[in-house]
């Protein structure tokens, strides 16, 4: 064995060891608002590492944890990870209660000098809490603490974790998309769709829906609508300081961010409102679905909490403001077009609303990103305005090969599409009527190309859309 090695092996057992006494301190101060536990309350296991339980009822005063000067906290609604001075993710706590709860921080960023911050765990009295304190393992890192990668913070009835994104020019200052997030797994806050906006002239906004351990459906915390509240409240806060009108906003989101955007859109009065596959039932939804978020936003899981939450979408479609243009996007082969998407439409009419439903074929709801995600790409992009023939697509260059094109389009049962591709001199690919959706071309490698597609029912036409321009490689 050389002198490297030895001072490899002896370098890395010393890094081991401080990430061990780090872990270990770290949970020490964790643990510190909870008495000593007998052994029976200490959980270990090989997945989640060393786990302490503590039982808590909340009374008059505050579960408190007092957090060292210059270390950082992730903070959620339900859940917080402490970091430290190197940003390595020491330790999490994550709370469940059997009523609504509230973690506040109090000075959480580290100021200059760094100052000690608090963390406090509040709600009504006689709430019973259970406190997990264990290794950062379950809350995943989204780079969201202490405004990293862009992320910001709101304070209002509920504390809301949001990204702005630019508009590409000043043009796009007088639009706002907003969107919602599907549910995700356990502890994993994320946003969903930033991709297929990427390209879109406006601002544009991620909410979290960071409640609980799966999300609230940026609705309620046991009843307590609190959440959606407060997001309502930001959202006119937000728009205020932009100077946008609730004409110039976009709500967008799939599956759980659908059944949001319908429920924020039509309450805040947005001109336009883009949901996938949305649940207008999430309480019959999440009974059979996800039963554990149905407890956290409803209490429990009764037929009467059911129908509590069955009402969500009934109360937003009975006091709409405004006159939104709304477009549902649904599988063909998802259960949700009969459960949810065609009570919405009845709902709507009822109501005096319009609502376009564009049904793709072949789609369950599991795979409804596929088609909405270049929906939203297809409708946006030219610049947020009345797009109706529009169809998903994806217009994209072929790996390691620059000159050959693929074009993927979603197709409504029963149509059949014509696709014709040019650049700006020439045509360089057609396809006559078929129900083929995917198309290979060779295209010239050095400039940008552009389809158009026709769309037609039997001998009928049902409108036709240009895509944008694909440009060249870089």
């Amino acid at each position: 064995m050389n002198l490297r090695t030895v001072f490899n092996r002896a370098g890395t057992r010393v890094a081991r060891d401080v990430r061990d006494w780090e872990t270990r301190w770290a949970m020490e101060i964790l643990t510190r608002p909870f008495p000593p536990l007998p052994a029976t309350q200490l959980r270990r296991n090989d997945r989640d590492g060393g786990e302490r339980v503590f039982s808590t009822v909340l009374g008059e005063e505050h579960v408190t944890w007092r957090i060292p000067a210059g270390y950082r906290i992730e903070l959620h609604g339900h859940a917080f990870v402490l970091i430290s001075r190197r940003s390595r993710r020491l330790a999490e706590v994550l709370v469940e209660a059997d009523a609504p709860v509230r973690l506040q921080g109090l000075e959480l960023e580290a100021l200059q000098p760094p100052k000690p911050g608090e963390i406090r765990l509040s709600g009504p009295a006689g709430t019973a809490g259970t406190v997990v304190v264990g290794e950062a393992r379950r809350v995943v890192d989204r780079g969201v603490e202490a405004g990293g990668d862009g992320w910001r913070t709101w304070n209002g009835q509920r504390r809301l974790t949001y990204h702005l994104e630019e508009p590409l020019t000043e043009k796009g200052k007088s639009t706002l998309c907003v969107a919602f997030s599907a549910i995700g797994a356990p502890y994993d806050f994320t946003y969903n769709y930033k991709s297929s906006l990427a390209e879109v002239d406006a601002y544009r906004l991620y909410i979290l829906d960071n409640f609980g351990s799966q999300g609230s459906y940026y609705y309620a915390d046991h009843r307590d609508t609190g959440i959606f509240e407060a997001v309502q409240s930001f959202l006119q806060e937000i728009s205020s300081t932009l100077g946008i009108l609730p004409a110039g906003m976009v709500f967008l989101g799939s599956s759980k961010g659908g059944t949001a955007a319908l429920a924020h859109g039509l309450r805040l009065g947005a001109g336009r409102i883009l949901a996938g596959a949305p649940q207008s039932f999430p309480g019959t939804y999440l009974n059979g679905a996800a039963p554990d978020i149905l407890k956290f936003i409803a209490g429990d899981s009764t037929t009467e909490s059911v129908n509590w939450l069955d009402q969500m979408i009934p109360n937003a479609v009975g006091s709409t403001q405004g006159n939104p243009s709304i477009t549902v996007l649904v599988g063909e082969n998802d259960s949700h077009k009969h459960v949810h998407v065609e009570p919405l439409m009845k709902m709507a009419a009822d109501a005096g609303l319009s609502i376009q439903t564009l049904v793709i074929k072949d789609l369950s709801h599991q795979d409804i990103g596929a088609a909405f995600g270049p929906y939203l790409e297809a409708v946006l992009q030219p610049g947020i305005t009345s797009t109706e023939g529009s169809l998903p697509y994806r217009l994209a260059r072929k790996d390691g090969a620059d000159s050959m094109v693929q074009f993927k389009l979603w197709l409504p049962p029963g149509e059949v599409a014509a696709v014709e591709v040019r650049t700006a001199h020439s045509q360089v690919f057609t396809a006559g009527y078929s129900e083929e959706t995917y198309f290979l071309f060779e295209a010239p490698a050095n400039e940008a190309v552009q389809a158009t597609v026709r769309r037609r029912v039997g001998d009928a036409e049902a409108g036709s859309f240009t895509t944008g321009w694909l440009q060249p490689q870089r």
